[in-house]
């Protein structure tokens, strides 16, 4: 399982500390953001879309363009998506 703990998405990390539960959103969110879609392919074989559904709706890491990108994609409503992440109520279709 920790193939996919690629330096793509783990550059600055010690990935040998990592724990696949314990960490779960951070690498769901780091391959997210960072990975390839090989990385996204073996991140789907490894974790269920609820967890990735939940990482994406806590997650305060993950910038705009992928927070709007992965809501779309998991049809995940804007307004659950952490404020930190979300775009400017301006930019939001009405």
């Amino acid at each position: 399982m920790r193939s996919i703990l690629r330096n793509t998405a783990f550059w600055d990390v010690d990935k040998s500390s990592l724990d696949m539960d314990r960490d779960r959103d951070f690498i769901i969110c780091r391959i997210l953001e960072y990975g390839t879609m090989e990385d996204v392919k073996a991140l789907l074989e490894l974790y269920d879309r609820k967890d990735i559904e939940a990482a994406v709706r806590r997650s305060n890491s993950l910038s705009r363009v992928t927070a709007s990108f992965w809501s779309k994609m998991l049809r995940i409503p804007s307004e659950e998506i952490n404020s930190c992440s979300t775009l400017p109520r301006y930019l939001r279709k009405q």
